[in-house]
C-alpha cells in the first residue's frame, strides 16, 4: 500500500491510482516524483552539509533534529509479506556513510 500526507487533516491516506502510476512513473525513471498540489508541503533541502548545520534544532528532551541534503536521503518502502507481517525496507544514500555525514552535520 502506498500512501501520501492528506493536506487537509495532515494524515496519512491512500494514494488514488492516479498519485500511485505517477510515483511508479517517477521511481523507475529515477526522477523525482511530482507531489500533487493537495499534497505538497513545502520543504527545501539544504544544498551541502554547511547549508544543513544551520538547520540543527536541539529540542527540551535532549534530541537533536537536522534537516539533511537530498544526497543523504533514503527511500523507505513498506509491504507486507507472504505471511502478512508488515516489512519496511530502506535504500541507503549514496557512497558516503551515513555515520561520517552525521558527524559531520552536527560539529
Amino acid at each position: 500500500m502506498k500512501v501520501g500526507i492528506d493536506a487537509e487533516t495532515g494524515r496519512l491516506r491512500p494514494l488514488t491510482a492516479s498519485e500511485s502510476a505517477q510515483l511508479d512513473q517517477a521511481l523507475t525513471q529515477g526522477q523525482q516524483a511530482k507531489i500533487a498540489p493537495g499534497m505538497a508541503k513545502t520543504f527545501a533541502a539544504p544544498r551541502d552539509a554547511a547549508a544543513a548545520r544551520s538547520t540543527v534544532r536541539k529540542a527540551a528532551h535532549g534530541g537533536v533534529s537536522v534537516k539533511v541534503p537530498e544526497s543523504m536521503m533514503s527511500t523507505v518502502v513498506a509491504h507486507r509479506d507472504a505471511s502478512g507481517q508488515l516489512v519496511v525496507d530502506h535504500a541507503e544514500p549514496s557512497n558516503d556513510s551515513v555515520e561520517a555525514h552525521n558527524e559531520e552535520l552536527l560539529k
